[in-house]
């Protein structure tokens, strides 16, 4: 599997270093095309109003992971252990329930920490959007706490790219070109174990190699675009707090294949095919007992086809009324198949002690979905409905069929009081399967021994949110939202025994919360946001959640001068001691990252990071296992565009 990926990679590069020799046709004055292929099933923006677009000029740290990507954002927090496979939570839904999607691609995985996007070079995105709020579950299981939506870029004129970080000796290099017609990239980076302040070494590791294809092309009143991305990682650490003296895990290979392909037409609507092929391993040793090394596989195959509609549900409406409602409908069919987990036993001397097959599945999901907007004076409104039919199978000995139909709607009101002051509310329902691993896993993961349950319960979830927006001028913006959820079935992994987890269902979960940003445009070029979150979470007994967002404050400047800019972030991340039964407290912490950029002339521009610039020792997470963050630290960046 390693070498098919390999040819994958070397196509890509003698394609794209095709269109490196090719001639640029008419630019853009950034050189940077903005297309747009991720298959969005948001009509009206009226849907829900809690949605951030966040773009790389916005990211003040480094960008290492891809969670970097979402670290400013207020709801959006990390957990898990960390390091390159850092995952991220949204108002205290983390893991499965949370919907990550890569040009409309969805990204489904193995991993029971849920899905960091890890293989994704951080200079092939273009921009990332976050949906939060019950009307995410327009987009069906998974997606019950929100959407992570990635666009990747495209790029028209040649482009190159390198960074270097010394203390870890972490590099990257970026080379790309094309028209309008076609862009290809090429991105190789790598860095070895970094330290954190007391010293510690980290397993953290890793180095990946990755090309990717976008092409356009439209033909009278059709448009077509496609998408290709390969990614191949090698020896990527697993940071964890049981590094070095437990456990070692390090992932030999990551590798991953993202294709879509998008048909629009304006009276027929879009059709849009997608591919995810994935393939990685994990290898375990336990310093005093053994070694275990896991295999997993999967494509998943995703058909989504939908179209706009004017009117009520498509009936016309008189012309005075004809703007005033519209939609979209649609179907999309997601197939996971070829699932395949293995492990095999090694003692430390390398002796084989048993090689087994732990899940070999699939699982389809078909849907129809509609949403409606409306407007009625100030009055403005959607309504949003989709249908799911779910099954999954267990091919092994005891061959196991779980199948199940949820219907999820949500509905939300916009009011505009003045120019200045408006409201949003929205209520919903939704749902979220039980992974095929949280079902049918039974061996060895970087956690310890982890057993499936086939019986568990797909969870339900009610929640409804409540937002004001308040402009005191055009230069000062207030947004207070609120929110609370109660989830029936809440699935969670508990531990057995000492040596053994599993997942059972908890009969009732609350999770509630609220946010504040304060923007000021202090001029054109000078820009301050400062956030607040405050999450909770209970179980019916009482006993909090695991994942919740702790309390943070954010601050954020943004300065422009002259060919300077100047990006300024400091959090204060609150204590936390109300954890969940796989979590430990967490001190409070100060952190501060600084970057400047330099634009040198038209084609050149160098940058310069500090990350952690008050050197504090901190988890990202109140996880269990989470490992120390890194030191202080520095990079340094040089780019180049014509």
């Amino acid at each position: 599997m390693k070498t098919s990926f390999g040819v994958y990679l070397k196509l890509c590069a003698l394609i794209a270093l095709n269109t490196l020799s090719s001639n640029s046709l008419a630019l853009n004055a950034d050189g940077i095309e903005h297309i747009e292929v991720k298959g969005s099933r948001y009509q009206h923006a009226l849907v829900t109003v809690d949605n951030e677009q966040v773009q790389a000029d916005q990211i003040t740290v480094l960008p290492e992971v891809f969670a970097d990507w979402l670290s400013s954002t207020p709801g959006v927090t990390f957990n898990g252990q960390g390091g390159q496979f850092q995952s991220y939570s949204i108002r205290g839904f983390s893991k499965s329930r949370i919907k990550t999607e890569v040009n409309g691609v969805p990204m489904l995985t193995d991993r029971r920490a849920g899905n960091s996007v890890a293989f994704l070079p951080s200079e092939f995105i273009e921009t990332v959007d976050i949906r939060k709020g019950p009307s995410a579950s327009y987009y069906g299981s998974d997606a019950m706490g929100g959407v992570i939506s990635t666009q990747l870029s495209h790029f028209d004129s040649p482009y190159l790219s390198a960074k270097f970080q010394p203390s870890n000796q972490q590099q990257s290099i970026i080379v790309a070109h094309g028209n309008e017609l076609v862009s290809g990239a090429l991105s190789y980076s790598s860095g070895d174990q970094s330290r954190a302040e007391n010293g510690e070494l980290l397993n953290d590791a890793f180095q990946s190699i990755s090309g990717m294809l976008n092409t356009n092309y439209q033909v009278d009143d059709v448009l077509l675009t496609g998408s290709l991305l390969i990614s191949q990682g090698d020896d990527i650490g697993k940071s964890s707090a049981q590094f070095p003296d437990d456990r070692i895990t390090v992932y030999p290979f990551d590798n991953h294949v993202i294709a879509n392909m998008a048909i629009e037409h304006e009276r027929f609507g879009q059709l849009l095919f997608g591919l995810h092929d994935q393939h990685w391993q994990s290898d375990i040793t336990r310093l005093a007992d053994r070694q275990n090394i896991t295999d997993y596989q999967s494509q998943t195959f995703n058909l989504l086809w939908q179209t706009d509609f004017s009117g009520l549900y498509g009936f016309q409406l008189p012309d005075e009324h004809s703007e005033s409602f519209g939609g979209k409908l649609g179907i999309e069919w997601v197939k996971r198949n070829n699932v395949n987990i293995s492990e095999q036993e090694l003692t430390l001397s390398e002796a084989l002690v048993y090689q087994q097959t732990l899940v070999d599945g699939e699982q389809g999901n078909l849907a129809l979905f509609a949403h409606q907007y409306g407007q009625w004076q100030a009055w403005h409104w959607s309504f949003a409905a989709r249908v799911d039919y779910i099954e999954q199978h267990q091919h092994l000995n005891t061959k196991v069929r779980v199948d199940d139909t949820y219907t999820s709607m949500s509905f939300s009101v916009n009011r505009s009081f003045s120019e200045r002051l408006s409201v949003h509310a929205e209520a919903g329902n939704s749902f979220r399967f039980a992974t095929l691993s949280e079902r049918f896993f039974d061996g060895e993961t970087p956690r310890g021994s982890t057993q499936g349950n086939a019986n568990l319960l797909p969870e339900e979830s009610i929640g409804g949110q409540f937002t004001i927006n308040y402009e005191a001028d055009s230069n000062i913006k207030l947004d207070v939202s609120s929110y609370y959820y109660q989830v029936e079935h809440y699935i969670e992994r508990y531990n057995v025994s000492e040596d053994l987890l599993s997942y059972r269902n908890v009969d009732q979960a609350d999770i509630y919360g609220f946010e504040s940003s304060l923007e000021w445009h202090v001029s054109e070029n000078f820009h301050h946001r400062l956030s607040y979150q405050y999450n909770r979470g209970e179980k019916s007994n009482g006993n909090a959640l695991d994942d919740l967002n702790p309390d943070e404050i954010n601050w954020r400047i943004q300065g422009y001068w002259s060919d300077w800019q100047l990006s300024n972030q400091l959090s204060y991340r609150f204590d936390k001691n109300a954890v969940g039964p796989s979590e430990i407290a967490l001190e409070s912490v100060l952190l501060w990252h600084v970057n400047a950029k330099w634009r040198v002339n038209k084609n050149w521009q160098l940058g310069l990071f500090f990350n952690n610039l008050t050197n504090e020792l901190y988890r990202a997470s109140a996880d269990e296992d989470a490992p120390w963050q890194s030191e202080r630290s520095i990079a340094f960046s040089v780019s180049y565009q014509p």
